[in-house]
């Protein structure tokens, strides 16, 4: 804590100084208005990160804010409002999860949970459900796009809706921005399907706190979760970057509710209106023989205000005895994260990261790129898939415990974006996910020491601005 606190105090000190200087070359240089307005913006900036800093509770996340403050003080002014919009936004909305339906871990262990390796079967297997649904139907999706598959869930949508099925879809208006066109919500309320968009430049949150869960869920008795969103290139119908290895798991039981639940409470945030848990009947109807199976279930929780997503997957790397495999698209671990591998490391668990070897993002790769050196001088294995894009976000411990849902290893998931995830202990679908990661190594590529890229001035002040890509 008092780190923490001397860093803070520390570097408004910095930016004081700084501004201090800058001033005083400005008025010696210029003089007359120049100074008066370089004065005005240097005390905006001091007051921004001074409110900032006590705000932030990552000191990794402050050093955009400095560096901002430091060579671009105008900036401060569009910043503030900005800042102070995103904060009262983030409480109101904590404040609706609290009354509409608080979201926290829980453990179940009446549960059934299969794993898929590919989008392809993962949307299979959800249309299969889908069709068998009695009561409603929800959706909620980043990225939605038309295709061959958004076209065949519609169809199977359509027959359900003439059946007397309700159907819900909520889309991040952000993630789906350019792939959608204007009059989609309106065409989907024609269809009779209540869709409603998570806001985007219009609300407080711009291109932070977006909806980046990916859930079906179907009568309170089963759900899926994962990193495949609704579009063709996640089944393999297109292909943008190679092949996409994405995929998720199906939840069958008392833990599938939870996740209708959460639905309704982002769509009551999202739509402004009170939405559905109190129409709807969460309670399970399922009786699972095979009860052996023990969830976490890790659900969404208002950014900045509670870290429950990193503790919980700190916590498994601290369990770790043996072996930990990780794949994600995006590796930009904070220091936090760093710390657990490392120390996981160093008591000899050997740790594999599975990355994409075919970047969909340049900038964001080559951050990425630039953690290699460190991790691999502390004894961890990164290998990149070769073949193509890996999207899935997936951890795997001691071939016992694995984590599968949204969740990537950077910043915006752990503190910007509202995501979930399920941990699965004593089932079949760790096994399933041990297999998948057995297949994956033989399509990838181990990162060497000589094939580390070499350090420069861009791909630092890239890592230095990596929370905020």
């Amino acid at each position: 804590m008092s780190s923490k606190l001397f860093f803070k105090y520390f570097s408004i000190i910095i930016v004081i100084i700084c501004e201090i200087v800058l001033d005083i070359v400005f008025a010696i240089r210029f003089g007359g208005w120049i100074t008066l307005y370089f004065f005005i913006t240097s005390l905006v900036s001091v007051a921004v990160l001074a409110c900032v800093n006590f705000y932030i509770q990552k000191k990794e996340l402050l050093i955009p804010w400095f560096l901002g403050m430091l060579f671009f003080p105008l900036v401060g002014l569009v910043l503030c409002f900005v800042f102070y919009q995103k904060i009262n936004a983030a409480k109101l909305m904590k404040k609706k999860f609290e009354n509409e339906c608080p979201c926290v871990s829980k453990n179940f262990k009446d549960v059934q949970a299969k794993y898929y390796a590919w989008g392809k079967d993962f949307f299979e297997d959800i249309k299969k459900q889908v069709k068998k649904a009695k009561k409603y139907v929800f959706f909620e999706f980043f990225i939605v796009e038309y295709g061959k598959l958004f076209d065949e869930l519609i169809e199977i949508l359509k027959m359900k809706i003439a059946d007397g099925v309700e159907v819900f879809m909520l889309v991040d208006e952000i993630g789906s921005i350019n792939r959608l066109p204007k009059n989609f919500f309106r065409d989907m309320r024609e269809l009779g399907i209540r869709c409603q968009k998570f806001d985007g430049f219009s609300s407080g949150f711009l291109h932070n706190n977006r909806d980046h869960r990916k859930v079906v869920a179907i009568d309170g008795n089963v759900a899926f979760v994962g990193g495949a969103n609704i579009a063709d290139e996640y089944v393999g119908e297109k292909q943008k970057f190679g092949i996409w290895k994405d995929g998720g798991v199906k939840i069958v039981g008392e833990g599938a509710m939870e996740f209708a639940k959460s639905f309704c409470t982002m769509f009551c945030v999202a739509s402004k209106k009170k939405c559905c848990p109190k129409h709807f009947d969460f309670k399970s109807k399922l009786k699972i023989s095979d009860g052996q199976s023990k969830n976490l279930f890790m659900l969404p929780s208002c950014i900045g205000e509670n870290l429950e997503v990193e503790r919980e997957i700190v916590a498994l790397i601290d369990e770790a005895k043996e072996e930990i495999k990780i794949s994600t698209p995006y590796f930009i671990p904070d220091g936090i994260i760093q710390s657990a591998l490392y120390r996981a490391a160093r008591r000899g668990v050997k740790i594999k990261i599975f990355v994409p070897g075919i970047a969909d993002k340049k900038l964001v790769n080559m951050v990425t790129k630039s953690h290699y050196e460190s991790a691999i001088s502390n004894g961890i294995e990164m290998l990149e898939f070769e073949k193509g894009f890996i999207h899935s976000k997936n951890i795997l411990v001691d071939k016992a415990t694995m984590l599968v849902g949204t969740i990537n290893i950077d910043y915006r998931s752990f503190f910007r974006n509202f995501e979930c995830a399920v941990i699965i202990k004593n089932s079949n679908a760790v096994q399933e996910l041990s297999d998948d990661f057995k297949q994956i190594e033989k399509q990838c590529k181990k990162v060497e020491a000589k094939d580390l890229p070499r350090p420069n001035f861009f791909i630092k002040l890239l890592k230095l601005f990596a929370p905020v890509l």
